[in-house]
């Protein structure tokens, strides 16, 4: 996927001309949220409150989990933390939390991801 130009308001200083950068593509909107993405959050992401507050994704990769409400929200377990999944909206409320965070995924680090997750929940071996 090439990368496109945007000019985006919220980014703009307000006293200069806006910023123009390479965007990546935004999860609901420019590509379709499938499990196993590796995302990281937009801008309207990291302004969040719980971002903001709890710095959720330490400014990280995660992998897309779930799927709901027919794609407008997602589940993600970051890289940082991933015993917890944690929503974001991608498209609901006109609202674009998630963008790729590599256009072509890595399948290994989706899969470690994953795996650390499930290695909490696996039963224990008996002696």
């Amino acid at each position: 996927t090439k990368a496109r130009l945007y000019i985006t308001h919220d980014e703009a200083d307000t006293k200069n001309a806006p910023s123009v950068h390479h965007a990546l593509p935004v999860i609901g909107k420019d590509v379709q949220p499938v499990k196993g993405l590796i995302v990281q959050l937009t801008l309207q992401g990291r302004n969040g409150l719980d971002e903001r507050l709890l710095q959720l994704s330490g400014n990280g990769v995660g992998v897309l989990t779930r799927i709901m409400n027919d794609g407008k929200v997602c589940a993600v377990r970051w890289e940082c933390k991933p015993l917890e999944e944690h929503y974001y909206r991608t498209g609901r409320w006109g609202k674009f939390e998630l963008e790729l965070a590599n256009p072509s995924p890595d399948e290994e680090l989706a899969s470690s991801i994953l795996m650390s997750s499930q290695r909490v929940f696996e039963k224990p071996k008996e002696y």
